[in-house]
């Protein structure tokens, strides 16, 4: 686990359990650049520690700053984008 996914996975602790986080929210508490906060969300993902949401509109129907906001789903081709974080089981 890396230390940007240390620091996500504490964030996403306080939270109620099985509560989301809305990414924007995460991402001001984190104050990082974009791409280093995106792939430590995304690690965290990938590695099962938490769950990403998509967001409800497809990117072709959000504003530009609300896609700067969220995560870029890549498998999606940019078409969706994930806008909350869940924790998974115990930290």
């Amino acid at each position: 686990m890396t230390n940007r996914e240390k620091i996500i996975l504490k964030m996403l602790a306080m939270c109620p359990p099985g509560q989301p986080i809305w990414i924007p929210d995460l991402r001001q508490k984190f104050k990082s650049g974009k791409a280093i906060f995106d792939r430590a969300v995304l690690d965290a993902a990938d590695s099962g520690r938490i769950f990403l949401q998509h967001h409800a509109y497809p990117a072709g129907l959000l504003p530009d700053d609300k896609k700067q906001s969220f995560i870029p789903d890549a498998e999606s081709g940019g078409r969706l984008f994930y806008c909350a974080a869940v924790v998974r089981g115990r930290i």
